[in-house]
């Protein structure tokens, strides 16, 4: 069946191509076309600022973190830092009340300096 659908196309096409062809035996010429004219616009180059505003849902979690514990218990007395500040080690971010620290430090030179008994 496809065989003989085959054959008819190559018919029909030989047909068609005979059908075309003038007393001469030479292809018929098609009608040249006339170049139409075409007007283009040019125009300066402009820079605009681009407004797009994109809106999305979602979680941001800094690339590392880390957990303060104090070493010692003590009243905060000065914060130096905010959320979000980037710290390096060893800086003092957090100081403590240090007068009973400093109180016990102080007995335990005079008592050092003190003569025995």
């Amino acid at each position: 069946m496809t065989y003989l659908k085959l054959s008819s196309a190559i018919l029909s096409s030989l047909l068609i191509a005979v059908a075309c062809q003038g007393e001469s035996g030479q292809e018929s010429e098609a009608p040249t076309r006339q170049p139409r004219n075409i007007n283009v616009e040019a125009s300066q180059v402009s820079y605009e600022t681009d407004t797009t505003r994109i809106e999305a849902v979602g979680t941001a979690r800094a690339r590392a973190s880390a957990t303060i514990q104090p070493e010692v218990s003590g009243e905060v007395t000065e914060i130096n830092f905010t959320s979000g500040d980037h710290v390096e080690k060893g800086e003092v971010l957090v100081r403590l009340e240090s007068r009973a620290e400093q109180l016990a430090v102080d007995q335990a030179q005079v008592a050092r300096k003190a003569p025995s008994v």
